[in-house]
């Protein structure tokens, strides 16, 4: 019996890795049975399920150590922070002590610990205002002092990397698994009904074609949909 959309639409949720064995297994089998056209969309849907791979695989890397990681990027910014709020407030008991309170007010407005306590999702804007008031050249004089300079250096150059780790973390997101594998699902359900409607309806030739273009499809939804009835019955029996 021919496969209806109705049918495709009820179908089990697909990890990445069945997705990219329907693509795979499906675009060989169109290309040996001449289904060019069927071929072509399989292998057009295979990007979208490497991308999906890719994502889960980065996901599972431990990059709580990796000094490029926004995590530990933080922590160097946080320190310099830290040490540059140190130096400026013990140059209010120095002849310096006006410019040193101008460009405290100026740079932690809410103080410190509101700085570095900030989400990550705050910290980028937090730490572009620190950096745009450090450049300012109202504060040019005070931050030419050996040790401040020093302090203030590197966070021209940590600050976007920072934010370049951020936005490289954002795309590793559960949420962004989650539509990587949906674009990879879609990519097998355009194949599906690309089967579905290949070849003349009345042609009994073309049905069978159908039908086994079909067969990777179906063998692997056979495979989950066993899966999951062994998944209920485990949840059944506790």
């Amino acid at each position: 019996m021919p496969l209806s959309f109705v049918q495709v639409l009820d179908a089990y949720e697909m990890p990445a890795l069945v997705q990219r064995e329907i693509l795979l297994r499906t675009e060989i089998l169109a290309r040996t049975l001449g289904a060019t056209e069927v071929a072509l969309v399989a292998e057009a849907g295979l990007p979208d399920v490497r991308h999906a791979l890719e994502v889960r695989r980065r996901r599972g890397v431990d990059r709580r150590h990796d000094p490029e990681s926004a995590a530990q990027l933080d922590l160097q910014i946080d320190r310099r922070l830290s040490a540059l709020h140190r130096a400026l407030r013990d140059l209010l008991k120095q002849p310096e002590a006006n410019a040193a309170r101008r460009l405290l007010e100026a740079a932690f407005p809410a103080g410190l610990k509101a700085h570095v306590h900030a989400p990550h999702v705050a910290l980028s804007a937090l730490n572009h205002h620190v950096l745009q008031v450090l450049t300012d050249e109202e504060h040019r004089a005070l931050l030419s002092i050996p040790h401040l300079a020093d302090l203030v250096a590197p966070l021209a150059d940590l600050i976007p990397r920072f934010d370049a780790a951020l936005a490289a973390e954002a795309e590793l997101s559960t949420a962004a698994l989650h539509a990587a594998e949906r674009a990879g699902e879609d990519a097998v359900m355009r194949l599906v009904c690309k089967i579905i409607i290949h070849g003349a309806k009345d042609d009994p030739s073309a049905e069978a074609l159908r039908e086994q273009l079909l067969q990777p499809y179906l063998e692997a939804q056979a495979r989950l949909g066993q899966l999951a009835a062994r998944r209920r019955a485990g949840g059944a029996g506790r």
